[in-house]
């Protein structure tokens, strides 16, 4: 038996699925990646490549992988049916990366690291305070070891000293 909708006798209301949401972005963004290769940079020969050569390359690859992407996107959910359980996470994550842009040249390496861990282990994570302490004292004063002192990487030192 037919479905009846609003929109007209046995059609089944348009829903955007995952897939083609997907794919759509992957195309457009290889599409820019290929557009600014091919006009903004050298693109040179097959035995000299440029400096434009690799993005061309990997555009056009992800260009078809795309069409693919959305060749295929019929089996996928739609957009509208999606549940969102990490969206807590990713949000805290984005911030916490957005609070490190300005905060790391201004706190310093070490205190940005701390104040990040902290929110991550104590407020997303939900871990007791001194666990959520220790976790974020070791692998900052781990991290800053690793690559400021064994590395010879070069950190931000704050307006503190740190």
């Amino acid at each position: 038996m037919e479905e009846k909708t609003s929109e007209g006798r046995g059609r089944k209301p348009f829903r955007m699925k995952v897939d083609r949401i997907a794919g759509i972005f992957l195309f457009a963004l290889s599409a820019f990646v290929i557009i600014y290769s091919y006009v903004s940079l050298p693109l040179g020969t097959h035995s000299n490549p440029g400096p434009g050569y690799f993005p061309m390359l990997l555009g056009i690859v992800v260009a078809v992988l795309a069409l693919v992407v959305l060749a295929q996107g019929r089996r996928s959910p739609a957009f509208r049916d999606l549940r969102w359980p990490g969206f807590t996470h990713s949000a805290g994550i984005a911030a916490c990366c957005i609070f490190a842009i300005p905060a790391i040249e201004y706190l310093g390496y070490r205190i940005t690291m701390m104040l990040i861990l902290l929110f991550l282990f104590g407020a997303l994570e939900r871990l007791k305070l001194w666990l959520a302490l220790v976790l974020s004292g070791s692998l900052t004063l781990g991290s800053y070891g690793l690559f400021h002192i064994l590395l010879n990487v070069p950190l931000p030192i704050g307006v503190l000293g740190f």
